[in-house]
């Protein structure tokens, strides 16, 4: 259980996607349970939205091991992770100026974070990892 949230270590491609889809389920649940709670009891059933916490922290985590596994460092996740939400922040705080001037210099933008959303899919979710051992560790046992 402590291996789910290390961030030492090798995740493979399997080990990732796994890991992804347990996440992604526990985040649902509790984002479901949490706006149920908010509109039947009110603002303090938003207690339950803290049960996305150990969603978010084991995507996080399984996700700069499987760049582990690739040989990449935690700036890599931080391009992958934050740099598509960078580029639709600016974008969108140039379309806000509603002419078409902004709307136009918002393209390269909207298209960068794209890029780099899918460019983060492809290098995290389906690229082998390094064959042998690295900087981060051993070759992780298949769905691990």
């Amino acid at each position: 259980m402590g291996m789910l949230f290390s961030l030492r270590g090798r995740t493979s491609r399997l080990g990732y996607w796994r890991a992804y889809l347990i996440s992604a389920v526990l985040i649902a649940v509790f984002w479901a349970l949490g706006l149920f709670a908010i509109l039947t009891v009110g603002p303090a059933g938003g207690v339950l939205l803290l049960g996305v916490i150990p969603g978010v922290a084991l995507f996080l985590a399984t996700t700069l091991r499987r760049l582990h596994d690739r040989g990449k460092n935690v700036w890599w996740w931080a391009l992958f992770m934050a740099g598509p939400f960078f580029c639709a922040a600016v974008a969108n705080l140039l379309v806000s100026r509603e002419t078409t001037a902004a709307a136009l210099a918002s393209l390269p933008f909207s298209l960068g974070g794209l890029g780099l959303g899918v460019w983060g899919l492809v290098e995290i979710g389906f690229l082998r990892g390094d064959p042998g051992p690295n900087r981060y560790g051993e070759v992780p046992a298949v769905g691990h």
